[in-house]
């Protein structure tokens, strides 16, 4: 499966860069559609492969890590820059310590 995003009002666009088609920011509840979806490809198959393809600034990092936490219904390591820039994530964040390298 691959997460490219919801941008509607720049994808179409000619005059769009490609980063801006991509720049998109998931939502907690947007990325909880995906789960139940998620879950009955892995009743099918024995390996499930999602990619987040949003990946302007580390959005796509943040909507893999999100959708990890949903799937597994606990909090997962975030990078400490990564929780910074997008503080949204912190229900679902266990802040990952210094050693981590740094992603901005």
């Amino acid at each position: 499966m691959r997460l490219h995003g919801r941008n509607a009002a720049n994808w179409f666009q000619k005059s769009s860069k490609p980063w801006e088609r991509y720049n998109y920011l998931y939502a907690e509840e947007e990325l909880s559609e995906w789960v139940g979806r998620i879950r009955s490809v892995a009743e099918q198959t024995a390996d499930v492969f999602v990619i987040a393809n949003n990946h302007y600034r580390g959005k796509g990092p943040l909507a893999a890590l999100m959708l990890l936490a949903l799937l597994r219904g606990e909090k997962v390591a975030t990078p400490p820059d990564l929780m910074a820039a997008y503080p949204q994530i912190a229900p679902l964040a266990i802040v990952q310590g210094p050693d981590q390298g740094r992603l901005f």
